[in-house]
């Protein structure tokens, strides 16, 4: 993923599970899917990258009358002129195409890389990722610390300075385990729409007497909702430096079998605090 755009790549995949009420689910996971028959360089490529890119975007998108007539029908020339419309929040990638030896890489990368207990009573973990099994690796972190202490952890600190964003759903899932069910946590707005995500139900709750969160410059996209959610619902306490700022939606527009345009969409909002910006922590490290 881009430095400057964290986070970007996995939100479409996932955003469509959680939300209700800005998009039809169907037409959300449908706008990823190519649409060509047989070659990218058609005429319903190009109106089709135009339709969805108006759909999605927060800035004007050259009308298709326009696109046409200086692309034709070459889908990445109409992807290069929208992308000159967008600002430098929206870009345009090459696909890079997996084997299997990345997938199997990527599925069992872990989301905690480290933990241990800087003095008695506290567990530190390091969180890099909201992966698959981001839950039960928390899991089995506050078990090793009892198993080791003879008794449980009163204060978790949560590092998140290199967590660069990940899987909403999964982050999600993650928040809940302590801030318990919220309806309406966070809210999308975006072309006039509005919508509400809303964290679910978890197994459990943990039942730590003092959260914090380490953040820091490089903390951005979920991390940073993550953040937000456990100041506001679990009274966590953030520690560091200001984090990234990264407060909208990127939505993925399949270009071409190499090719996709990443436009930015929706404004995120966890009532309650701003991630426009940066969250600011409320003492340094």
């Amino acid at each position: 993923m881009s430095a400057r755009n964290p986070g970007g790549r996995i939100w479409l995949a996932h955003l469509t599970i959680v939300t209700r009420g800005i998009l039809p689910l169907a037409f959300t996971l449908l706008s990823a899917l190519p649409l060509w028959a047989g070659s990218a360089s058609s005429a319903v490529a190009v109106k089709r990258i135009v339709t969805l890119a108006s759909s999605f975007s927060r800035q004007p998108v050259p009308p298709y009358r326009q696109v046409r007539q200086a692309c034709g029908q070459d889908a990445l020339c109409a992807a290069r002129l929208i992308l000159a419309s967008q600002g430098k929040q929206a870009r345009l990638e090459k696909v890079t195409h997996p084997t299997t030896n990345s997938i199997r890489r990527v599925e069992s990368l872990p989301s905690i890389t480290r933990q241990h207990s800087p003095k008695n009573n506290v567990l530190r973990i390091r969180l890099e990722r909201f992966g698959r099994k981001a839950n039960t690796e928390l899991l089995a972190a506050t078990s090793h610390y009892k198993t080791v202490h003879k008794t449980t952890a009163k204060i978790l600190e949560i590092d998140l300075r290199h967590n660069r964003g990940g899987n909403l759903k999964y982050m999600l899932r993650v928040a809940a385990w302590f801030t318990g069910a919220i309806t309406q946590a966070i809210i999308l707005k975006g072309n006039g729409n509005q919508a509400m995500l809303d964290i679910p139900k978890p197994p459990q709750r943990f039942n730590f007497a003092k959260i914090r969160l380490i953040v820091g410059k490089d903390t951005a996209s979920s991390a940073e909702i993550f953040t937000a959610l456990l100041r506001v619902h679990a009274s966590a306490k953030v520690i560091g430096a200001r984090t990234y700022g990264k407060n909208y939606l990127l939505r993925i527009i399949a270009v071409s079998h190499d090719w996709r345009l990443l436009i930015p969409s929706e404004t995120v909002l966890v009532p309650g605090t701003t991630l426009k910006g940066g969250i600011i922590p409320d003492r340094p490290l």
